[in-house]
């Protein structure tokens, strides 16, 4: 590290930093009064399956909520047992209220490895599992002001088809989407397409839109039916997620400006992105949400 080396690096270094300072102050300013933390209390949390628990958040100061697009985010932070703040993500989880937010949490249990006894797990979700476990109603968190760029425009009044493709907790996102939509836009077609190893999240009121909405059709991937399934909801007996087997109908592919949000783990969005692709469907339509940071999107330009 040569003095002109470390020259450009400081260079460089804040001519970035000035960049994102700049954003930051744009986003502020959008933010109006909401720049910081707000202290919310945990209203009640209801399991939606044996491991995602849905919080939903009333603010303190009894104020009315600013609106979001559907499929953003909250950053939520809690004070953890050493005493340090601690901040995690979480995909808004319902239709914008002016009284309550709702995030969706799903537990994580850590990495898995396997020894001469038993299955055991390491480095298991701090902030998840103290929510889920140690945080019931009537406690309190703080949140952000709902940010990201993974959302549906609810301002454009575009009648186009929407197909929403999720996996596991990935549907945490979606579900805010199908919800303002069906709401909104009754007469906007919709397809949700969702793979889950064992329970689906949101399942019995995902068939209620179903039944309530002639516009929604719904496929789900499953490992296992039980007897407790929903009736009127097309399942497929196959945990791999194949879009081969949902039809070009239930795709829209006949619809050149329909648009795809996939969300979930990334090499499920790689695929679901490859597969529509092969079909022609153009980058600009298909929106992904990250859950780590990486390049997906631009590799799939």
């Amino acid at each position: 590290m040569t003095p002109t080396v470390f020259a450009a690096w400081e260079k460089a270094y804040w001519l970035l930093a000035k960049m994102l300072i700049g954003r930051e102050a744009q986003l502020y300013k959008d933010f109006e009064k909401w720049a910081s933390w707000r202290k919310f209390k945990i209203d009640r949390v209801v399991p939606e399956t044996e491991d995602i628990y849905s919080f939903y958040l009333v603010p303190e100061d009894g104020k009315k909520l600013p609106k979001f697009f559907p499929g953003q985010y909250v950053s939520l932070r809690v004070h953890s047992p050493e005493g340090y703040m601690q901040a995690r993500q979480y995909s808004l989880s319902e239709a914008w209220r002016e009284d309550y937010y709702r995030i969706s949490v799903k537990r994580d249990e850590g990495a898995r490895y396997a020894n001469s006894v038993s299955k055991s797990y390491f480095h298991p979700g701090l902030v998840s599992n103290m929510l889920i476990d140690h945080m019931p109603a009537g406690s309190t968190v703080e949140l952000s002001h709902p940010a990201g760029e993974f959302f549906l425009d609810v301002n454009n009044s575009s009648a186009t088809p929407l197909v929403l493709i999720s996996a596991g907790v990935g549907a945490t996102a979606l579900i805010a989407i199908a919800n303002t939509v069906t709401k909104t836009q009754p007469g906007r077609p919709i397809s949700w397409i969702h793979g889950s190893r064992r329970t689906v999240p949101f399942e019995e009121h995902i068939a209620q839109l179903r039944r309530n909405n002639p516009n929604f059709r719904t496929n789900i991937f499953k490992t296992h039916l039980a007897s407790s399934d929903v009736v009127g909801v097309t399942y497929n007996y196959d945990f791999r997620m194949d879009l081969a087997k949902v039809g070009a109908d239930n795709l829209f592919l006949h619809n050149s400006g329909t648009e795809y949000f996939i969300c979930g783990p990334e090499q499920f969005m790689m695929e679901m992105s490859d597969y529509l692709k092969a079909q022609g469907v153009g980058a600009a339509r298909v929106k992904f949400e990250l859950f780590s940071t990486g390049d997906l999107a631009f590799k799939h330009q």
